[in-house]
């Protein structure tokens, strides 16, 4: 099968333009997505202005390679019962590989007329290569939210990469050990962190207020 995919989408608009945000099958998008790893092209670029005859090495892509212990990670993760992926994988499409009808919100991704940008390629990831990686021999149903950009050139493409990439703040991690107490679910995380709350808490306790919690002791 040659023919691309149908999804039903919300316009988006915002400052950068109109983008699309969609649910797709794991699975579908795998046919349609590729990661532009970063790489010398082999090629050398164009002279450095003012320093004629100096060229530079011409690189392509700017997705980093992928972290085999992230994607073991979060295979595991993803055999979870209650395993997601709230944040939207980030897709930019050519312009000649994707229509969108505004009457029934539907966004065609195709591969080109003129062969150029075949079935593998249609997709481009700017964020989330090792989330989809990650799905990899998944068996059943892994729905993923996506945010479809079509028409970005190479420069609004690298740009919300980076801006996605380095604008991120990380959350520290005894914060999140501390929000486990809130689960409705029980799960070994939650009763390792009630038992840590125990042992800090229990004045017999040899690690009575030694604990740090949310960061701080």
């Amino acid at each position: 099968m040659n023919s691309g995919i149908q999804i039903r989408g919300i316009k988006v608009k915002q400052p950068i333009g109109t983008f699309y945000i969609a649910s797709i099958k794991s699975e579908e998008l795998k046919r349609i997505a590729y990661a532009d790893m970063c790489k010398l092209s082999g090629k050398k670029g164009s002279d450095l202005e003012g320093m004629e005859g100096v060229s530079v090495d011409d690189y392509t892509g700017w997705q980093r390679k992928l972290n085999k212990d992230r994607v073991k990670e979060i295979k595991q993760f993803v055999q979870q019962p209650d395993a997601c992926f709230p944040t939207g994988i980030i897709l930019a499409v050519d312009s000649s590989c994707a229509k969108w009808d505004d009457k029934t919100s539907t966004l065609e991704m195709f591969p080109s007329t003129d062969g150029k940008i075949p079935l593998g390629h249609i997709a481009r990831i700017l964020d989330g290569q090792h989330r989809l990686a990650g799905l990899d021999g998944f068996s059943g149903d892994f729905d993923l939210n996506v945010s479809v950009f079509v028409g970005l050139d190479v420069a609004e493409q690298a740009y919300i990469f980076s801006m996605v990439n380095l604008a991120q703040t990380k959350v520290n991690k005894s914060l999140v050990y501390e929000l486990y107490d809130s689960a409705k679910r029980r799960s070994p995380q939650k009763l390792c962190h009630q038992i840590a709350v125990a042992l800090d808490s229990v004045d017999t306790s040899p690690f009575y207020r030694r604990i740090k919690r949310l960061g701080c002791s």
